[in-house]
C-alpha cells in the first residue's frame, strides 16, 4: 500500500497522473483560498483562530468532493 501512495506521488510531480493538472492545481487552489476566506472572516467576526481553523477546515474538506468530482486520471 505504501509503495502505491509513493507511486502516485511520482506520477503526480511528473503530470503523467491526470489527463489535466493544471485543473487539478487551480482546483486545489480554489478550496485553499475558500478556507483562508472563511478562516479570515470567522476571526474578523470575534472567533478565536483556532476555532475559526476547525470550521474552515471542517467546510475546505467538505469541499473537496465537489471541486474534484470530474477528474480525470491518465
Amino acid at each position: 500500500m505504501l509503495s502505491m501512495f509513493f507511486d502516485s506521488v511520482l506520477l503526480f510531480f511528473k503530470g503523467k497522473l491526470f489527463k489535466d493538472p493544471m485543473k487539478v492545481v487551480i482546483r486545489g487552489v480554489i478550496g485553499v483560498g475558500v478556507v483562508i476566506i472563511i478562516c479570515v472572516g470567522l476571526t474578523q467576526i470575534g472567533l478565536s483562530f483556532g476555532l475559526a481553523a476547525i470550521i474552515g477546515g471542517f467546510i475546505g474538506s467538505a469541499l473537496q468532493p465537489l471541486l474534484f468530482k470530474d477528474l480525470q486520471f491518465a
